[in-house]
Formats: structure tokens, sequence, C-alpha cells
């Protein structure tokens, strides 16, 4: 049901009005029923699908038959997609409109037209040839090999597309290469528990060393993509953010100078130098990219809802809470805030630091003029909400247990407070035990240690001396999963939590 519901909204975002994707006269039928009902959000899984559509006790079969022949008129009609409204759109248009030649090219040479069919392999050659499609290139100029040697001989036509196909199979071999050596890191990184060992970080550098040895003589658009993505991934990984921003740049500097734009490339590189400059306190570089990255995206698209993480970062390790707000604000009530749920959730987290920060008086919600607001926070309703993270132990489920912490000191709840004190010493003896959570494993030391201090701000700053130069000696990561952890920076967050508990011990006073 997913991938049907996927298809659905993809065709109805679409500009597909001019194709009769369904018989008008057969517009009440169940194929366009459960088309709608999907598109209307009416229709989220099976069980919804079958009850709506043939009742409880219905026939599973036929509902099964349904799904496929809807899936099928849907996968049909992708080839009449509009691409104009695409995010990064020129790259993407012409890999829909190779996809569309090549798919009817092979149709055409199954059916024997090839008077037909050579013409439009020559278009399409050239356009592969152009945007650097080395695959589809290669395998269509093989063909024009064949009919120029065969079918219809031109001894010069087929010198071209014999050399044309030694280079192109030049080039893919060390394409290939490339993206074994990305797929061999990149599944590494997913799969792995802890940062990179430096046993894995120098078979790392040999390969980007391997790469990087042939960039002079291999210049395809997806050989170097895939090598400087691997190289400024080595970079952030080992913590070398000044050599990541120079790749970085290099990167863009080579992409730039292609004769066409693909500002997909651009903006992942744009990403990695975000990421180094924001270690580097080098706010301004990070604020200038995060700011080129939106001028090439569609407000309300998943990479959107990125750009606004990053500035968030950017601006919460510049403690510009009220700009924290405006943009909180702005993407919690986005047309498709819901409908990314791992974003969705993140940014509840980042509310409910908001709500802390606004009750800290950090935050004057007047100041803002978009007339929005953000709804009521209440704790518990908050703990319910985000129950996605709760097997998420290197996640944004610290920042959960943090926050809960905080609210429990800025009411004064001590007893519910202490009551928590064992189940967050032993998360962080748990879960916090790698250098990727170096930080946050301090952090919750320091919280644990202002409840020993009986929340005095005095003793507190006594008993977590140690701890907050340990703190302050490290530096928040670039990996992106570290920065959502710190929602707000620690050293940040630290010096409110000593201003709350000299509050707490004033209003005691009085």
């Amino acid at each position: 049901m997913d991938n049907l519901i996927s298809l659905c909204q993809l065709i109805a975002t679409q500009r597909v009005e001019h194709i009769d994707l369904f018989d008008k006269k057969k517009h009440k039928g169940k194929t366009w029923k459960l088309y709608d009902s999907i598109t209307k959000g009416e229709i989220t899984d099976d069980h919804a699908g079958m009850a709506l559509l043939y009742g409880v006790d219905g026939n599973r079969q036929d509902y099964n038959r349904l799904k496929k022949r809807l899936e099928g008129k849907l996968l049909n009609n992708l080839f009449f997609v509009d691409q104009s409204r695409s995010e990064f759109n020129e790259v993407k248009r012409v890999v829909h409109t190779i996809g569309k030649s090549f798919a009817l090219f092979n149709i055409l040479l199954e059916r024997n037209e090839k008077k037909i069919a050579i013409p439009l392999a020559l278009k399409t050659y050239k356009l592969a040839i152009k945007y650097e499609k080395t695959d589809f290139a290669l395998y269509l100029a093989r063909h024009l090999y064949d009919y120029y040697s065969l079918t219809n001989p031109n001894k010069g036509k087929k010198i071209e597309f014999l050399k044309s196909i030694k280079t192109l199979i030049h080039t893919l071999n060390h394409e290939l290469k490339a993206e074994e050596y990305y797929n061999e890191i990149s599944n590494l990184y997913l799969t792995k528990k802890s940062k990179f060992n430096e046993k894995e970080l120098t078979s790392m550098k040999r390969m980007c060393d391997k790469l990087t040895a042939n960039q002079n003589e291999i210049k395809s658009f997806k050989y170097n993509l895939r090598t400087y993505n691997l190289l400024g991934s080595y970079y952030i990984l080992s913590n070398q953010h000044e050599e990541c921003i120079r790749c970085c740049q290099s990167a863009l500097d080579f992409f730039e100078a292609k004769p066409y734009n693909d500002n997909l490339a651009k903006y992942k590189f744009r990403n990695n130098l975000i990421l180094s400059a924001i270690p580097q306190r080098n706010f301004e570089l990070a604020e200038k990219y995060v700011n080129e990255n939106f001028k090439v995206i569609n407000e309300g698209k998943l990479h959107w809802y990125t750009q606004c993480n990053y500035q968030y970062i950017l601006l919460s390790a510049q403690s510009k809470y009220q700009s924290l707000y405006s943009l909180t604000l702005k993407v919690t009530k986005s047309k498709n805030y819901k409908n990314y749920v791992l974003k969705h959730e993140y940014w509840k987290v980042i509310e409910a630091y908001i709500h802390f920060l606004i009750r800290m008086d950090k935050i004057d919600t007047s100041l803002d003029t978009s007339g929005k607001k953000l709804r009521p926070f209440s704790l518990v309703r908050f703990l319910n909400d985000v129950p996605k993270f709760s097997k998420d132990k290197r996640g944004l489920n610290i920042s959960i247990h943090i926050i809960q912490f905080l609210f429990l000191l800025l009411d004064r709840k001590y007893s519910k407070l202490i009551d928590r004190l064992d189940a967050l010493k032993q998360y962080s003896n748990r879960y916090l035990k790698n250098d990727e959570t170096y930080r946050s494993n301090l952090f919750i030391k320091m919280l644990l240690k202002v409840a020993d201090a009986d929340f005095h701000p005095i003793a507190a700053k006594r008993y977590t001396e140690k701890l907050h130069e340990k703190l302050l000696a490290s530096n928040p990561s670039a990996n992106f999963q570290s920065t959502e952890i710190e929602v707000i920076q620690y050293e940040k967050l630290w010096e409110i939590v000593m201003e709350l508990l000299e509050q707490n011990r004033m209003k005691k006073s009085t």
C-alpha cells in the first residue's frame, strides 16, 4: 500500500490534467474511487481501503486486483509527468527525457522498426553524451556501432562509434569503481553503531587516494561526484573540517564549470560545507551556503526541511532564540509538515525546547508579526506524541530525556525529577558510552550533579566544574545525527540551567 500511496501522491501533484488518467464515463468506478480516496487522505492503509471499497467482509482478492490495476495505470502515466516543476530541474528533466526515449528505442527495436529507432537513438545518444550519462550512452553507442557496421554500413560512423565505445567503457569502469567505494563506505556508515575507527578511516583514505589520483584523467560527472563525496565524508568523519571545506569548494568549482546546471550535486556539497563550517564556528560561511541552497529548492519539500534544520542549528549556536521562534513557526505551520514523519517528529522536539525558552523569557512571542502561534505545550502530551524515538538510543531520545528534566526543573517538581534520576543515570550508562555521545554523556552527568547539589546554583557550579571544563574543551560534531541530538548546544543550555537554578533559589527565598 505504501508504494501505491506514493504513486498516487506523485501523479496528483504533477500536471497531468491533459492526460485521461481515467475514463470520464467511469469516474465513479472503484479504480477512480481508490485513487481519489488515497489522494484525499481517506485511505492510508489496506484495512481502510478494503473497508471503504468492499466492506470488512469483502473479497480480498478483488481488492488486491484493484490495487494492481491502479498501480499499472499510474505507472503508465509516469511518462506524462511534468518535470518542469521539479526541484533541481534541468538534469532531472534530461534524465526523464533520456529514460523515456531509451524505453521507446527498445520497444521500436523489438518490433524491428529501425527507421524510427535509429534517429531516436542518435538524438538520445547525443543527449546522454552531453549530460554524461555514461551507461545510457554506451548502450546506445553499441547499437549504433552495430547499425553502421551491418545494417547500413558507414565507415566513418562505424569508426566514430567504436572509438566512443572504448572511451565510454574506460570511463564506466572508473565510475563503477568509484560507485563501489562510495557504496561500501555508505553502507558501513549506515549500519555501524559507533564512529569509524582508525582502521576503517585508513581504509577509507586509501580509497580516496585511488580515486583522486585519476581525477585529472576522468572528468565525468558521476566519477567526480562520488570521489568528491567520499573525500568530503572522510574529512568530516576524521574531523578535518578545514580540509572538507576546501574539498567541497573544489567540487563546487568543478560542477560550476560543467556546460549544464546540476543543482542537486552542488546542493549536496554545500550541505557538507555547512556541516564543516558549524564546528569551526564559521557561521557566516555556513549561513551563506544555507541561503544558496534555499534558492534552488521548493518550500515544503524534503530538502527544504533539511535546510531549515541547518538554519536552526546555526541560530541555536549563536543564541538567536527570537529567530528560532520565527523559524519554528514557519516550519510547523508549513503545508506539508506532517507528510514527512521523521522531520515532523524532530520538529516536535524542537518545539518543546522553544516552549522552554519562552518560559525562560528568552523569546518574546509578541515580537512575531506572522500571526501564527504554537499550540499550547503539555509535557505529558509531548512524551506521548514522540513514541517513534523510544527505540532510538543514539538520536533524539537523548533530547527528549533532557527536555523532560528541564521542564520538571522549571516547574520545581523536584520529587518527580528525583524519581526520574535513576532512569536517567541508567540510560546514560547503558547507551551513552561511545565518542559520538560523549558530549551528551557529559551533559547528563552535569544534570545529575544538579540534583546532588540539592538544586542550589553555587553548589551545582562547584560539583560540575570538571565536567563543564570537559564539555567546553569538546566540539559539537559535524555529524548531522549529533547536531540533531543537541537541539540547543550544551554549552548554551548549561548557561540557561544555571540561570534557572538561580531563579528557583530566589523564588524559594521569597
